[in-house]
């Protein structure tokens, strides 16, 4: 069972989260509009689940506390790249960012993967997290002298670069 603790401004908001998350693998032990109130449960928390307005207090409730490195964030946003540089620099176990228009299917996948350490953004920021590779295209030198191939080896590769098994010689004639 996974515990979540929702921070958001609001009743509404606040009534709204409970409402999404309360399923037989979430349990919401607790619900607040300020992280004041989050610090006396957070020995018992697994995730936070925090709209973006909220996320710097939240933020500096989990860096004074010592447990900080066994719980996950969830950040409720409408603009994914603000919560980034926070959510960055904190010692979680696992965070996500969730649209705010997300569906309680969607929340809840995403509060079941960061309890469980992993890091969930929609794709359109997962961008911000790779640089893009170049793609090298070029030709295989097999008889260059740095290369330690036996002439099977060679043989084999240059087969398998023209589409054939490695067997097809045995099919040739000689």
């Amino acid at each position: 069972m996974i515990r979540a603790f929702v921070v958001a401004p609001t009743p509404m908001i606040l009534a709204g989260l409970h409402a999404m998350l309360a399923t037989g693998e979430i349990q919401v032990v607790g619900e607040s509009a300020s992280p004041a109130e989050m610090i006396v449960e957070l020995p018992t928390i697994d995730v936070i689940v925090v709209d973006h307005l909220l996320l710097e207090d939240v933020a500096r409730a989990i860096a004074n506390d010592s447990s900080a490195g066994r719980i996950a964030l969830v950040v409720l946003t409408n603009s994914g790249e603000r919560p980034l540089p926070t959510l960055r620099t904190l010692a979680l176990r696992g965070w996500g960012v969730v649209p705010v228009e997300a569906t309680s299917a969607e929340l809840q996948a995403v509060v079941t993967a960061v309890a469980q350490g992993f890091v969930v953004l929609p794709v359109a920021l997962s961008g911000q997290f790779s640089e893009p590779r170049p793609v090298v295209v070029g030709t295989l030198n097999l008889s260059s002298p740095d290369e330690a191939l036996t002439n099977r080896e060679r043989e084999v590769l240059e087969l398998v670069s023209q589409g054939l098994s490695s067997y097809t010689h045995l099919t040739l004639p000689t």
